[in-house]
């Protein structure tokens, strides 16, 4: 006789797995000042049509009525979305640059 109970169980696993192998996780990356120049990640974001800029934690919803985005690096690999902060709590913010 076969267990429902036990079938249940290895399917809701096996779905449970498959289903956090499709989602992203978000995650803070602390970076100094310089960090998206040196890494070449406002390089990276110009040629997208970004300009990005240092906002203030308190100001990020500010920006965002002004058309601003919180910039995030990813890692498609690992499915991660890093939020890119400095040791003060201020957001790597961009927005697209009108032509």
């Amino acid at each position: 006789m076969i267990d429902i109970v036990a079938i249940g169980t290895l399917l809701y696993t096996l779905g449970k797995d498959y289903k956090e192998r499709g989602q992203w996780k978000d995650e803070k990356k602390l970076v100094d000042y310089n960090w998206p120049d040196q890494s070449g990640f406002k390089e990276k974001a110009a040629e997208q049509g970004y300009e990005v800029r240092w906002v203030r934690p308190d100001k990020v919803a500010a920006r965002e009525l002004e058309g601003y985005d919180v910039m995030l690096e990813r890692d498609a690999e690992a499915k991660v979305s890093r939020t890119l902060v400095l040791w003060d709590g201020n957001v790597l913010m961009g927005r697209k640059v009108q032509s």
